[in-house]
């Protein structure tokens, strides 16, 4: 179990929250819904307590990312070949440069 201030921290509300909700004194909703979260508890678990009953754990939402379209997979594909075709020409610029410095200061 957390201590008061280290609860008090992750839900964002007053240590003196904290110890009020556990001395069984009210505490606004705002602030009983951010401890909830901080418990990982869902809402009205602590309702629940003040009734007699048992804190439910919170619900976990478990969002699929959104995968992109073929499409915009083509597109982002493209756009990168051509970057890295862009990239490559200019580092065989660089060498070709270099080499010539080189091959100038061999001569000298």
């Amino acid at each position: 179990m957390k201590s008061q201030t280290a609860l008090a921290e992750a839900a964002g509300v007053s240590p003196r929250t904290v110890a009020r909700l556990e001395a069984g004194q009210r505490v606004g909703e705002t602030s009983e819904t951010l401890i909830e979260a901080a418990l990982s508890w869902g809402t009205g678990s602590i309702d629940a307590i003040y009734s007699g009953g048992q804190p439910t754990p919170a619900e976990r939402l478990e969002l699929e990312p959104e995968q992109p379209s073929r499409e915009e997979q083509l597109r982002e594909l493209k756009t990168m070949a051509a970057a890295l075709r862009e990239y490559a020409n200019e580092l065989e610029e660089r060498l070709n440069a270099l080499s010539q410095e080189g091959d100038e200061q061999q001569a000298v």
